[in-house]
């Protein structure tokens, strides 16, 4: 059995014939002793299709094995099968099972020994060997190698007990059998005890740590106790006594803030887990990474006893530490002998987590480059908490929970600088101490830096400091004292760059821009978006620049530390000449301006002038479409770097002629809506710039759009005066579009203040001069809102759909919708069962842009278009949403104007008290930014809701008030009462 199938008889050596003669005897032989059904013969024959002859088949195999045998009566016929008998001894495993259990009771490990070896002596290969694909015999055959391989485990450990034993050839054949039976725990064991004797207590433990891993992978399993205990007796009798490691650098006095990150990382590291905790500290050079670190270590060092490890790995100089070396320096200092110390990485590692199971060690890495420089160096057992530090993320550590370190808050950073200087010092100039630190960006290391130089010079007050790092120019070099120096601390993260990324880092740092988007470093750079971006992946890695975010397009953006700014702007001035900055400014502008045309003409159509454009840039590989698709939305995202933008410019002559664009374009855009103070200031700004520079087409430009802005804002004196201020301007330069511009404003500001026949007069001038422009239809829609006011409604249709067939055909899209809008409102003023359709187009338009301004205008149309379609419930709910989004716009006109509609649906579903009570509210809304002849409609809708309450001396009182409005702007009483929409219920 215990090899291929074989017999002998007194004879000899017999021929046992065919595979299926061979089967037969086999089964026989296993199942000795006992009758074997024919139907089970027959299935480890044939399988599980036998043929029909099969029964007689088996027949002559067992009459030619009777006659092998020279005894028939050996196997015998019985009622249900047949029976093979075996005398004692006769076969090979019956021997090899008196033998095994003869050694196992054998007290001399040497005569033990020969028992083994006689016991394996009966095999001579694999039990049943060729007959495995009955499954039968592979099942009695795995069992039987089972007991080789124990019998095997015996032998070896009488060797190893036995005085005569020969260790290193055990090693050699035992580390053959661990390497063929990696997860048998006694294989593992005896060849870690060969090893130790052999005087390798180092790759002893190592084995340990493969087993282990062996144990896991393939079973899911830790080792046993008996293994472990033979781990354990290594360790002990390999290691010489001595103290602890206590490597942890000393703590620091003036600790200030990270009180939540200390506690966070504590309570991570202070628990008993099942698996490995690490605290992984990152962030860019000098926000306290380190300090943070050894805080941590100090706050837990009373929960390991064993001691502390910690190494400062160098990550950020360029030139790492080499984790073999600091593994050396880790066996040492838990006292493994010098000559025990492995020499491959691999032994090291396995010989370092060895002697750390089952201890109780905290481990600080510190200044780690990257994940791969910390692996080796992680404990494999839960039993060590771990803290490291690096300027690069550490994601994907096991068990790690990541603090990700930020500048600190100012009452932190006033905290250190107190702490460092005293805080009578810093108490009696507050004032100076804030602005020290902003200027030091709530940065650590330039804190440390001004604190000590403060804390050095006596006679120095904060503002003295503060007055040095005042000049950019100058701010590195003055946060520097002795070993602390905040410009070395960055040129390690820069000197790790590729040259690709240092140039995009010098370039950036040119930008005043608050932060960035991916294109913007493929235009300061002329290089494809894609390739920018995966410089900008190397700059954030680096902590040179931050990820800011996801603008509403989706796009990421960028942003530089203040300081960090400072370095990049040095960096790009040494590296570079100004010629080559100056250019790689220019396409980043150029670039925004080519975007601003997109979605300014989206939006308006035409320009801010007819005047011819300077240059503009667009990325080698197009832009993305997120950009050209969304040309409503974009500005959003960049409102902060277009007035950065404007003000850039505005100080650099060489870029002047970019800067009045810029202005202009941006006004335009964001007047409506947008910090209005802001836009006048940078307009403001840029039109200085203008002036000194004698540019008078960008003086002309600017005075229009600030014009424009002083109207939102209702100061018509000072728009007045900015607009003829253009008027002039453009007419000295005979630009005939741009006094159109002039008239078309000059319209709307009479218009706003009641005066329908000035106003009417100058839109119709101004469409003289726009004729063919998308900005006609801007006139139009205003030239069809004064028919409305008028009451003149064919003639008001007739201006918006002229105004929304040239909206189209110039792609405006924002006056298309405008144009449509108030076909619709003018439709629901007169009753027309048209005004339902044109209003839900109208909203679905100006839903689908995405931008709040036009969610408002959008939620109005639907709700008007309810109105129209008698759905009351539908109007209501809906007039209450756009109420709630104008009131977050800021955009008093709309909100007042949901409260009118509000009080109009009340009276018409019978409730006047309610009516009163929002109708009051829209006129207290509206108050005076309502322009008067909408606020005559207001008035005339709180006469309906009085009158209705019963109230009619109010009632009366509005009536008045309306009277007195309309007939200081010239016009009749009965002016502006539309047909009102009525339901059919």
């Amino acid at each position: 059995m215990l090899g291929e199938l074989s017999a002998e008889t007194d004879s000899g050596a017999v021929a046992l014939g065919a595979v299926k003669q061979r089967v037969t005897l086999a089964v026989l032989v296993e199942k000795r002793g006992t009758v074997v059904p024919v139907a089970q013969l027959i299935d480890a024959v044939w399988g599980r299709r036998p043929p029909k002859t099969a029964a007689k088949n088996l027949q002559i195999y067992v009459y030619h094995l009777r006659q092998l045998l020279d005894d028939p009566a050996r196997i015998s016929r019985q009622a249900t099968g047949y029976q093979l008998d075996i005398e004692p001894g006769e076969l090979d495993a019956d021997r090899f099972q008196r033998l095994t259990g003869a050694a196992l009771a054998e007290a001399d490990p040497t005569a033990a020994g020969a028992l083994w070896r006689r016991a394996l002596g009966q095999w001579r290969g694999p039990a049943y060997d060729g007959l495995h694909h009955v499954p039968l015999l592979a099942e009695a055959a795995e069992r039987l190698a089972e007991r080789r391989l124990t019998a095997l485990e015996g032998r070896i450990e009488a060797e190893l007990g036995s005085d005569q034993s020969l260790p290193d050839r055990l090693v050699a054949e035992l580390t053959d059998l661990v390497g063929r039976w990696p997860w048998r725990e006694r294989f593992v064991g005896q060849l870690m005890r060969a090893l130790h004797r052999t005087g390798r207590p180092a790759q002893a433990l190592d084995a340990y740590e493969r087993g282990r891993r062996a144990l896991a992978d393939e079973l899911g399993l830790d080792p046993g106790p008996e293994l472990r205990e033979v781990e354990r007796e290594i360790r002990a009798t390999s290691a010489p006594g001595g103290p602890a490691p206590a490597q942890l650098p000393a703590d620091i006095a003036d600790f200030a803030g990270r009180e939540k990150e200390v506690d966070a990382a504590v309570d991570v590291l202070g628990k008993t887990a099942d698996a490995l905790s690490v605290v992984a500290i990152s962030g860019p050079a000098g926000v306290g990474k380190t300090t943070l670190a050894v805080r941590i270590g100090h706050r837990i060092r009373g929960a390991c006893p064993d001691g502390q490890l910690y190494v400062d790995l160098a990550g950020a100089n360029g030139r790492p530490a080499d984790p073999a070396a600091v593994l050396a320096a880790f066996l040492r200092a838990l006292r493994l002998p010098a000559a025990a110390i492995p020499d491959r990485l691999a032994e090291r590692i396995a010989c370092y987590r060895s002697m750390l199971a089952d201890r109780r060690i905290l481990i600080v890495l510190d200044n780690a480059a990257d994940h791969a420089h910390i692996e080796p160096l992680l404990p494999g057992t839960p039993s060590c908490p771990v803290v490291v530090t690096s300027r690069v993320r550490l994601t994907g550590l096991p068990g790690g929970h990541l603090i990700d370190l930020r500048p600190l808050e100012l009452s932190d950073s006033l905290t250190l600088i107190g702490r460092m200087v005293g805080p009578d010092r810093i108490g009696v100039e507050v004032a100076a101490a804030r602005e020290l630190a902003r200027l030091c960006g709530g940065l650590p290391l330039a804190l440390r830096v001004a604190g000590a130089k403060l804390a050095a010079r006596t006679h120095w007050t904060v503002r003295d400091l503060v007055d040095r790092l005042a000049d950019e120019h100058h701010r590195l070099d003055e946060l520097r004292h002795r070993e602390l120096q905040v410009r070395a601390s960055f040129g390690l993260s820069f000197q790790g760059l590729s040259e690709p990324a240092g140039r995009l880092f010098g370039r950036l740092g040119q930008l005043d821009a608050p932060d960035l988007a991916g294109w913007v470093a493929a235009a300061v750079l002329d290089c494809p978006i894609a390739d920018a971006e995966a410089l900008l992946v190397e700059l954030v890695d680096t902590r040179l620049l931050e990820v800011a975010g996801r603008d509403a397009l989706g796009q990421h953006r960028y942003r530089f530390h203040d300081l960090l700014r400072v370095y990049a702007r040095e960096r790009g001035r040494a590296a570079e000449p100004a010629a080559v900055r100056t250019a790689a400014l220019r396409r980043a502008f150029a670039g925004w301006l080519a975007l601003m045309d997109r979605a300014h003409g989206a939006v308006f159509g035409d320009g801010a002038t007819n005047s011819e454009a300077t240059g503009r840039w667009q990325p080698i590989d197009g832009w993305p479409e997120l950009l050209l698709d969304a040309s409503l939305a974009w500005p959003d995202a960049e409102r902060g770097n277009l007035m950065a933008a404007v003000r850039q410019t505005a100080d650099e002559p060489a870029l002047r002629d970019l800067c009045w664009e810029l202005a202009a374009l941006s006004i335009e855009e964001f007047a409506a809506f947008d910090d209005v103070e802001d836009w006048r200031d940078t307009g403001t700004y840029a039109l200085t710039a203008m002036r000194e520079s004698g540019h008078r087409s960008g003086q002309a430009a600017l005075e229009l759009q600030l014009g424009a802005l002083h109207a939102t804002r209702r100061r018509y004196a000072d728009a007045t005066d900015a607009i003829s201020r253009a008027h002039n301007l453009f007419t000295d330069a005979g630009d005939s579009y741009g006094i159109g511009l002039t008239l078309r404003l000059r319209g709307i500001l009479r218009l706003a203040d009641g005066d329908l026949d000035g106003a009417e007069e100058s839109l119709l001038a101004a469409r003289e001069l726009l004729k063919g422009t998308s900005t006609e239809a801007h006139v139009l829609i205003y030239l069809g809102r004064i028919a409305s006011y008028r009451a003149q409604t064919q003639d008001a249709l007739c201006h918006f759909g002229a105004a929304a067939e040239r909206a189209r055909a110039t792609h405006a899209s924002k006056l298309w919708y405008e144009a449509i809008f108030w076909t619709g409102e003018t439709q629901l003023s007169c009753g027309s069962p048209e005004a339902a359709g044109t209003l839900h187009s109208a909203a679905d338009h100006l839903l689908a842009t995405g931008t709040q301004v036009a969610d408002g205008y959008g939620l109005f149309a639907r709700a008007d278009g309810y109105l129209a379609a008698d759905r009351l419930a539908d109007a209501k709910v809906t007039f209450v949403r756009c109420g709630s989004v104008a009131r977050r716009n800021g955009d008093r006109v709309i909100q007042a104007r949901v409260l009118q509609r509000l009080s109009q649906l009340a009276l018409r579903l019978g409730d006047a008290p309610e009516a009163v009570r929002l109708i009051a509210e829209s006129l207290t809304v509206s108050d005076q930014a309502f322009p008067p002849l909408d606020r005559a409609a207001l008035l005339d809708a709180a006469v309906d809701a009085y009158a209705a309450a019963g109230d009619l001396l109010t009632a009366g009182a509005y009536r008045q008030a309306r009277t007195d409005l309309l007939t200081g702007l010239g016009l009749p009483p009965s002016h502006g009462r539309p047909a009102r929409p009525r339901s059919s219920g």
